[in-house]
């Protein structure tokens, strides 16, 4: 025989407002797409056709929607170079995003250029970036200005590909095509990869909205924000980093660790021993010899040089350490003396975790 059981009415009125009521939204972050952010546009003589019978060439056009779109980009820490084709000119190599700056470089960009006779070798103007690209790591966006003319030199798509099999790069177009023939060659390089994102420049003039989406859809994405860390159970326990400047020289454009500075390093190996869910920032610094891309990786280098130890010789896990490299920037002395140059020469470690003093 069942016995029947009931529930008192204020329980079951309980247990639904439990489960209908609205679980709290998700928290989300702003994060890039890319690191670096290479323009380019196009300056051959078929950019000198008349923008919608407004007057003003495409060219013109090109150059006033790129400085509106460097000023609408969000401040996320890109990196930002600028360079032209139709001759390939490199306006501003790549350095942390600086509106003022990039906008003294776009000044020279051409508003008028020979219409005749100035060919346009867009796949040329491509291969042209393959060396800049090549320099500098982390993801990369190139947004191209252009109208899809190709009338010299090697065809665009096949050297489209090759840029995506070597590097980690995405491929955008801004169409200036007055023509289903170039608006052809642009959707046929937009069609080389899912990531690729193409709009018409005088969508993007008229529409801040539009511009807004090529951004996002090009820039940046939200994901959900990491959860924050649990609290520390005790007083003295807190999470926060720490900074730790090691005396390490390096030789001249060499990333090698010398024997005599391996102890060092081993203060670094001690504290992530010490507290083995911390997590590490390597970061390397050169002087100021050699080009900026040149700097960048061989910091990277010595970072990544230091972490590589760090993994050997005190069985630290690869995943928590994280190794970059920012070249010249931030000399802690001026470069005007070889001992200037040899204390920038140099590593920093950012250590991350809680931080307890155990017995």
């Amino acid at each position: 025989m069942k016995i029947m059981r009931f529930v008192p009415v204020a329980v079951l009125l309980l247990l639904a407002a439990a489960f209908c009521a609205p679980s709290a939204p998700a928290r989300e972050m702003v994060v890039r797409k890319a690191d670096n952010v290479f323009f380019c546009v196009d300056t051959s003589g078929s950019m000198m056709s008349d923008y919608h019978g407004g007057g003003q060439t495409d060219l013109a056009a090109a150059r006033q929607l790129l400085a509106r779109m460097t000023r609408a980009m969000p401040d996320l820490g890109y990196a930002t170079a600028l360079f032209r084709f139709a001759p390939y000119e490199s306006l501003r190599a790549l350095e942390p995003h600086d509106q003022a700056a990039f906008e003294q470089a776009l000044a020279q960009v051409p508003v008028k250029v020979p219409m005749f006779g100035n060919r346009t070798p867009l796949g040329n103007g491509l291969f042209d970036l393959a060396w800049p690209v090549s320099e500098v790591p982390g993801p990369t966006a190139v947004i191209l200005f252009t109208d899809g003319g190709q009338n010299e030199g090697e065809p665009p798509l096949p050297v489209a590909e090759q840029l995506y099999a070597a590097y980690d790069i995405c491929l955008h177009v801004v169409s200036f095509a007055n023509t289903p023939r170039e608006q052809a060659v642009i959707d046929e390089l937009a069609g080389l990869n899912l990531c690729s994102v193409t709009a018409s420049a005088d969508e993007l003039m008229h529409s801040d909205e539009a511009l807004a989406a090529f951004l996002k859809n090009t820039l940046w994405e939200k994901k959900a924000a990491p959860a924050p860390p649990p609290p520390p159970p005790a007083a003295k326990r807190e999470f926060h980093t720490v900074r730790m400047d090691l005396y390490l020289e390096f030789d001249t454009n060499s990333a090698q660790i010398r024997p005599e500075f391996h102890d060092e390093i081993a203060k670094v190996g001690e504290v992530l021993r010490k507290y083995p869910k911390s997590t590490a920032m390597i970061v390397g610094y050169t002087d100021d010899v050699g080009s900026y891309a040149e700097n960048i990786r061989l910091s990277t280098n010595r970072a990544r040089a230091m972490r590589d130890h760090l993994v050997r010789e005190f069985q630290v896990a690869p995943d928590r350490l994280q190794a970059v490299g920012y070249g010249e920037n931030f000399p802690v002395e001026a470069n005007a003396s070889a001992e200037g140059r040899q204390r920038n020469r140099r590593v920093s470690v950012y250590v991350t975790g809680w931080f307890v003093e155990t017995e």
